[in-house]
C-alpha cells in the first residue's frame, strides 16, 4: 500500500493515518555451514547477551562468534585457529 501525501497544494490536510513503526528486528547470519540444526551449543561463563564467546555446533560446522563476530570456524576441509580440522562432519558435542 502507498500513500500519496500532497505537500504543495496550500492548505492541504492529510487523512489520519495509523502507521504501525515496529522495532527493527536484527538478524545475523554468521555462523559456518549451511544447517541450522544445532547439536550443541556452549558459551563461556562470563558471557552474557551482548559479550562474549559461544561456541555453536552445527551438522558439518562448529564455529566460534565472539559478540556479533564469527572469529573461528571448523568444517572436514577447514582448518580453523589450533591448525585443525573436523575428523568428521557429524558433531554430537563439544567440550571446551
Amino acid at each position: 500500500m502507498s500513500y500519496d501525501f500532497n505537500f504543495t497544494e496550500s492548505g492541504y490536510v492529510p487523512d489520519s493515518y495509523d502507521f504501525n513503526f515496529s522495532p527493527v528486528i536484527i538478524v545475523y547470519n554468521i555462523l559456518a555451514g549451511t544447517s541450522n540444526n544445532f547439536t550443541a551449543i556452549w558459551a563461556d561463563p562470563d558471557a552474557s547477551l551482548s559479550t562474549g564467546k559461544v561456541y555453536i555446533a552445527s551438522l558439518a560446522a562448529f564455529s566460534i562468534v565472539n559478540s556479533i563476530v564469527l572469529v573461528d570456524y571448523y568444517t572436514t576441509t577447514h582448518k580453523g585457529a589450533a591448525n585443525e580440522t573436523l575428523e568428521q562432519d557429524d558433531i554430537k558435542d563439544i567440550n571446551i
